[in-house]
C-alpha cells in the first residue's frame, strides 16, 4: 500500500470519527454537568431528575392558571434587579428566540454590506419593526459566527436585504459549519466536498 493511499484513508477516517467524537464529547460534558448539579449515588439520576423537573415545571405552568401570576411576579422581580435583571432578560430572550413560541431564527436573509462592492453576509431577521426605538427604515439582522455560539447584530436598510428560499435551521447549519453544508431550496442539505 502506498503512503498516499494511507494518508487518504486516514483523512477519510478523520471525517467520520472526529464529528462523532466531538458530538459524543459535547453530549457527555452536558450530561456530566447536569448530573453533577444534583450529586446522587446512582450515576445519571441527577440528570434524570433535572430533566424531569424542568418538564414538570413546564407542564404545571402551562396547565395550572393559578401559577401564572406567581411566575409573572417572579420574572418581574428578577427583571427589576440590577445586573440580575439584565442577565435574566438577555438569557430569557435568547432561549425564547431558539425554542420559544416566537422563534427568532426563522427568516434567513442575504444582506449586501455596502453599495460599493459585491460583499454579502447571510443572517436572520430578528426584528422587522424598530419604530418602538425611533428607527423607521432599518431591521435587526443577526449574523452568527461559524463554529461558535456567538454573532453580531446589525441594523440594516431594508433595501439591502433579500430573503433566502431556505429553512431557518438549514441556514443556521450552513452558517455554523462555515459554509461547508450546502443550502438548497427544498430544505435538504448536501455535504460540500
Amino acid at each position: 500500500m502506498k503512503l498516499n493511499s494511507l494518508i487518504k484513508y486516514f483523512f477519510r477516517g478523520l471525517l467520520l470519527v472526529v464529528p462523532i467524537v466531538l458530538t459524543a464529547a459535547t453530549l457527555i460534558f452536558i450530561f456530566n454537568w447536569l448530573d453533577g448539579m444534583l450529586p446522587m449515588r446512582v450515576r445519571g439520576m441527577g440528570f434524570f431528575i433535572i430533566i424531569l423537573g424542568i418538564t414538570l415545571i413546564g407542564l404545571l405552568t402551562s396547565k395550572l392558571k393559578l401559577l401564572q401570576p406567581l411566575v409573572r411576579w417572579f420574572e418581574d422581580t428578577l427583571s427589576n434587579l440590577p445586573v440580575v435583571g439584565l442577565l435574566y432578560s438577555s438569557f430569557k430572550e435568547l432561549v425564547s428566540g431558539i425554542v420559544g413560541e416566537q422563534q427568532k431564527f426563522t427568516h434567513p436573509v442575504i444582506v449586501r454590506l455596502n453599495a460599493e462592492n459585491e460583499v454579502f453576509r447571510i443572517g436572520f431577521i430578528t426584528q422587522h419593526d424598530l419604530t418602538h426605538v425611533g428607527i423607521d427604515d432599518l431591521v435587526a439582522v443577526f449574523f452568527p459566527h461559524s463554529y461558535n455560539i456567538s454573532g453580531n447584530l446589525y441594523l440594516v436598510p431594508r433595501r439591502n436585504i433579500q430573503s433566502l428560499p431556505t429553512q431557518g435551521a438549514e441556514t443556521m447549519r450552513f452558517l455554523m459549519s462555515g459554509g461547508v453544508v450546502e443550502l438548497s431550496q427544498k430544505g435538504t442539505e448536501k455535504q460540500n466536498t
